[in-house]
């Protein structure tokens, strides 16, 4: 039952980033003016790292925030929350820099958010030195399983993003032990009722811990039966019932089938030019896959120069 991480998480930062910064940055969130709002630039991050020479790919975000001097500054957030450390990562951090700064000429922050579950692997920065001739990258790290032993402070804040890497940890340490995670998730979306959101709110934050808790069918109905024993003991006057869920189900289909259509196409833009005609069929061959996190995997690996398209096929066995 191990879970891919990036999407969720590149979706709470599109919809929580002034939270997210306030939550492990503070004096970069009150450098920032928020009330001019912020921009996610997720097109220029694609059409830059589709260039890049190294064809590896990797879940980023990049926004533009206002500072309150009148600047503008690029915040380009990498997601690495794989459960194995990358070797290349700390390049990969340097190229999107670099890359971002050469065609735009813009300052960047770059934050790593590292959600593995390896306590060691703590990359930071990434250095050249040759006869002297130097150059240098440190960025920002965020290190989740460095909040595994205090989950007290997490619990007790009213920020979304607690909430998130608190799913985050979750989902890590119930793998494989779905009763132990059907309590977690019990555990966490209680603690939503209490916070009192509005009902958009609630519901984005109830998907998220979703999306990071799934279930297998006999824990989830005895949740959702949970779920509505505890808004009809409380008479909770909107959120979650399943009957509720269920209608939406049928939006939430459409909204999938457009991101496998942009997964889809990805793909196609990596393997044609490299595979001709072997390449054009196995893209064919995906049409029946539904699972966009195996959709997800795939492009990433397709997008990497090495991998061949026997190791691509393989994939989807």
């Amino acid at each position: 039952m191990a879970r891919e991480f990036d999407s969720p998480w590149k979706e709470a930062l599109e919809r929580f980033l002034k939270r997210f910064i306030k939550f492990f940055f503070p004096r970069i969130h009150a450098a920032i003016n928020w009330s001019r709002g912020y921009e996610s630039l997720d097109k220029e991050l694609r059409e830059i790292m589709r260039e890049a020479e190294s064809g590896t790919r990797t879940t980023d975000a990049l926004f533009r925030v206002f500072l309150l001097n009148g600047d503008d500054v690029w915040l380009l957030i990498h997601l690495e929350v794989q459960t194995q450390p990358t070797a290349d990562f700390e390049k990969r951090m340097f190229v999107s820099y670099y890359r971002i700064f050469d065609r735009y000429n813009r300052d960047v922050v770059s934050i790593a958010v590292l959600g593995d579950d390896q306590p060691d692997w703590r990359p930071k920065a990434y250095r050249r030195n040759v006869f002297g001739a130097k150059i240098s990258l440190r960025f920002r790290t965020i290190k989740l399983l460095d909040w595994a032993d205090r989950t007290d402070k997490l619990e007790a804040s009213s920020n979304p993003i607690a909430l998130v890497v608190l799913s985050h940890l979750e989902s890590l340490a119930t793998n494989k032990q779905p009763e132990r995670r059907r309590q977690a998730k019990w555990r966490l979306i209680r603690r939503l009722y209490q916070l009192g959101w509005t009902r958009a709110e609630f519901r984005e934050m109830y998907r998220l811990i979703d999306w990071f808790l799934e279930l297998p069918e006999a824990q989830q109905q005895q949740l959702q039966n949970d779920i509505r024993t505890f808004e009809e003991e409380n008479k909770m006057p909107y959120v979650t019932s399943t009957e509720r869920i269920a209608r939406e189900e049928g939006r939430k289909e459409g909204r999938k089938e457009g991101r496998k259509e942009e997964l889809l196409n990805e793909i196609k833009l990596a393997v044609e030019p490299r595979f001709g005609k072997v390449g054009i069929a196995f893209v064919r061959d995906l049409q029946v896959v539904s699972n966009l996190n195996k959709l997800r995997e795939i492009m990433r690996a397709a997008h990497r120069s090495e991998t061949t398209i026997d190791q691509l096929r393989s994939m989807l066995r």
